[in-house]
């Protein structure tokens, strides 16, 4: 409805306030509502333009700074008395909101304010400003007034009652019979009373007798809540403001009555769905709640019966989880059929919402063709239905069904309003599954932490403990109740400058992000390994770092005596390696000087002795070269040489042995680079590798001796046509004490120390074998170590 009027001035508004964000929000609000506003900020000033301009209704701050509220309102009452002031207070007190009403004040609005009730209060205050000048026109042309004043009140969409001090109906406009469906015939001279619910008649007789004697009623001025009575019985909530004026003849009232069906409908609605919001808020689980849910939006919305569906996946049916129904209503056939009852996708109205997602409404379940429990709904005098899926990303998990004694026709307001309470169930259910896999990712974490055979500190960047699990707390400092909180310095008595090296790398870990090198500390007589990491926290934007801590006193105390042992075990190895090395040229002396002592020819005998001499200088330089076995290997004393003399030269020695016996010797020898080395270190390559190919053979068999130059490497064939090697000892063949010889024939060290020379000139040696066939032995030395 506009607020222009004949008048002209209805929609004219006095704003008085001294506060400038108020007095102008108010103001900007009225005008865009299409009334025109004027402002004051004093009492003088909104006396001044009440006496020099005419105002629809006036806005009043009771507090101004040079006048008091209420002489403002009195000499505003006497400038204009029909001038509908609206007292505006941030003092909800009697002093500040009933006095000024018994002073002639039209309504109140209590600050904080909302904009709904201020626009109600203006539009009803302009109505009534109106009513008022249309009955001042009356007394000067009440034919035009009166039309005037109907044509107004007719048009409104508000219903306007009058009567008379009596309570008998003089007038209503239209809007009064499509709101109470009676006829002008039916109400006019009849009493008010047949327009309000019985209960409430007789105080209402009592208000018109006080009225009619003082004049004053404490409805008067400001909109009350009543309910209504229309012609077929219904009760319905409305909103009245009221008016009292006197003539020469009798008192008479009029009321301005607006129906807030739906403003309740929405305020339930509203306080419905906060209900739900707050009982999940206090939930652990939809399933403790939900009969507190169903009697929310039952009690909240007008519903009867209220009943949560659960999906049965595996049984692809839904089953009745909870219900909850009105105490005053017989529906007993009808619950016991609703828990007993499953329904498929499809079938009936909670089935009909699984299959399509969405929310359903049936007006009335009687004449719905697919709801299979009617007969019990008749016997229970139901009718009106919804109901809303819970959705859970996108899934129906559940279903919410209400029905109603009622005949009640769809409504999309409110199918729209519980389809998104159904997503809000959803949302917690999903918040619920999320924290208690969170929990549980939280216990497994925990559980591991626990389980772990080490100790974990997070350290923050002021180097105090932010965290320790169990095993640092009993283990590290078991003397402190906890080391969560303390200081670095105090976790970990270790010297400055262990103590320096590890916040360096706590520091380093948490700066750069990456984890450190492993270091050992000592701690208490224990011998702790650390390594630092990097510690990422979205929740804590402080740089952290932890700390892996493993008790390794043990494992120094066994890897000392593992180096003890290994010391010992190698100087065995090197005086065993010397005897063997030794035990070959000393049996050819002895075999020689044995030769000698039957010899009669002189030059025979110098020969041999010569060859003791040689076999002499052989175990000298043999005895010098474990010396630098067993020490850092030294290059001193390398020569050229050429491997195939070498070769010969060996395969000479061991030829003189009386277990080489008829072994045939065959030679396959290609031109090959001088080779730079120790000559005794490549003479006990060959002559090991000789030895044993003929102890293979039992002297007799052939030997194959090859060399040649494949890519760029210097290769040497041994192979002999023995008893081979079996297969289970051919991958560590070349590892101390492991031989194929019987027992008290071999110290097994001869192949280790062959594996050794080689490998310090950069060769390799590998070795192939058929038991019972022969084997064969490659030694490759890279180029570098030959001289082309």
């Amino acid at each position: 409805m506009s607020p222009m009027t004949d008048g002209g001035f209805d929609q004219s508004i006095l704003i008085v306030d001294d506060d400038p964000d108020i007095r102008e929000g108010l103001g900007d609000m009225l005008q865009h509502e299409g009334y025109r506003v004027h402002l004051a900020g004093t009492g003088g000033e909104a006396i001044r333009e009440a006496n020099e301009a005419h105002y629809g209704a006036v806005i009043l701050d009771i507090g101004l700074p040079d006048l008091d509220g209420h002489a403002v309102l009195r000499a505003i009452s006497q400038a204009d008395p029909q001038l509908p002031v609206i007292i505006l207070t941030g003092n909800g007190t009697e002093q500040n909101t009933i006095e000024p009403m018994t002073r002639g004040a039209f309504a109140y609005v209590v600050k904080p304010y909302s904009s709904a009730e201020v626009k109600a209060v203006i539009r009803r205050a302009c109505g009534v400003r109106a009513m008022s000048v249309k009955a001042e026109y009356a007394e000067h042309a009440l034919s035009e007034s009166e039309e005037r004043f109907r044509c107004i009140v007719q048009s409104t969409s508000d219903a306007i009652v009058i009567a008379e001090g009596n309570g008998k109906i003089v007038f209503w406009n239209r809007s009064a019979q499509r709101m109470f469906l009676y006829k002008d015939e039916e109400v006019l001279g009849q009493l008010l009373t047949m327009i309000m619910p019985a209960r409430y008649r007789e105080a209402h007789q009592r208000g018109l007798e006080r009225v009619t004697l003082t004049g004053e009623s404490r409805m008067i001025g400001r909109p009350t809540e009543l309910c209504g009575l229309r012609k077929d019985g219904t009760e319905f909530p409305l909103e009245l403001s009221l008016a009292v004026w006197k003539t020469t003849e009798c008192t008479c009232f009029g009321g301005i009555i607006r129906d807030i069906t739906e403003r309740k409908r929405a305020e339930k609605a509203q306080a419905a769905q906060y209900a739900v919001t707050r009982a999940l808020a206090g939930a652990a689980t939809f399933a403790d709640v939900s009969s507190t849910i169903l009697q929310a939006i039952c009690e909240g919305l007008g519903w009867d019966i209220g009943t949560v569906w659960n999906v049965d996946e595996p049984a692809g049916v839904l089953r009745c989880r909870d219900l909850w129904h009105s105490p005053g209503i017989d529906a007993h056939s009808f619950v016991a059929s609703t828990r007993e009852t499953f329904f498929q996708k499809g079938a009936g109205l909670a089935g009909r919402v699984w299959a399509s997602g969405e929310p359903a409404w049936i007006a009335d379940v009687m004449q719905d063709s697919n709801f299979p429990r009617a007969p019990w709904a008749a016997l229970a005098e139901l009718h009106g239905a919804l109901a809303f899926p819970i959705k859970l990303n996108g899934a129906v998990h559940g279903i919410l069904e209400f029905f109603s004694r009622e005949i009640r026709q769809p409504n999309d307001d409110l199918l729209q309003m519980l389809g998104a309470m159904g997503s809000q169930i959803g949302q917690f259910m999903e918040r619920r599954r999320a924290q208690k896999a969170l929990h549980r990712a939280y216990d497994r974490l925990d559980a591991i932490l626990v389980s772990l055979p080490c100790s974990i500190l997070i350290v923050d960047e002021d180097l105090r403990v932010a965290y320790a699990n169990p095993q640092a707390n009993a283990h590290l400092r078991p003397e402190l109740a906890t080391l969560t909180g303390r200081g670095l310095q105090e976790v970990f008595p270790l010297p400055a400058y262990q103590r320096a090296q590890l916040v360096q790398d706590l520091q380093s870990a948490a700066c750069h992000g990456t984890s450190m090198e492993e270091r050992d500390i000592e701690i208490c007589k224990h011998v702790y390994r650390y390594r630092p990491f990097p510690v990422t926290l979205d929740s804590n934007p402080r740089r952290q770092a932890g700390l892996v801590m493993w008790d390794v006193t043990e494992q120094k105390q066994l890897q000392d005596q593992l180096i003890q042992a290994e010391k010992l075990s190698s100087l065995g190895t090197l005086v065993s390696g010397m005897a063997h090395e030794i035990n070959n040229p000393v049996q050819g002396i002895l075999g020689m000087a044995e030769i000698i002592m039957q010899e009669d020819d002189h030059e025979k005998v110098k020969e041999y002795a010569r060859d003791i001499v040689e076999c002499s200088t052989h175990v000298g330089e043999v005895v010098r070269n474990f010396a630098c076995y067993a020490r850092p290997a030294s290059r001193d004393g390398e020569i050229d040489l050429d491997v195939c003399e070498r070769i010969v030269e060996a395969l000479r020695l061991v030829q003189r042995c009386p277990q080489f016996g008829h072994v045939m010797v065959v030679t396959e020898f290609q031109p090959t680079p001088r080779f730079r080395a120790r000559r005794t270190e490549i003479d006990q390559i060959f002559v090991n590798l000789i030895s044993n190919a003929v102890e293979a053979m039992s002297g007799a068999g052939r030997l194959t001796l090859r060399t040649c130059l494949r890519d760029d490497t210097v290769t040497v064939s041994i192979q002999d046509t023995g008893c081979g090697i079996p297969p289970h000892l051919l991958g560590k063949i070349f590892d101390p004490f492991v031989t194929t010889k019987d027992p008290g024939k071999g110290t097994g060290l001869g192949l280790s120390i062959v594996y050794k020379i080689v490998a310090k000139y950069g060769g390799r040696i590998a070795v192939e074998s058929d038991e019972g066939k022969g084997s064969t032995f490659t030694v490759e030395f890279p180029h570098h170590t030959s001289l082309t």
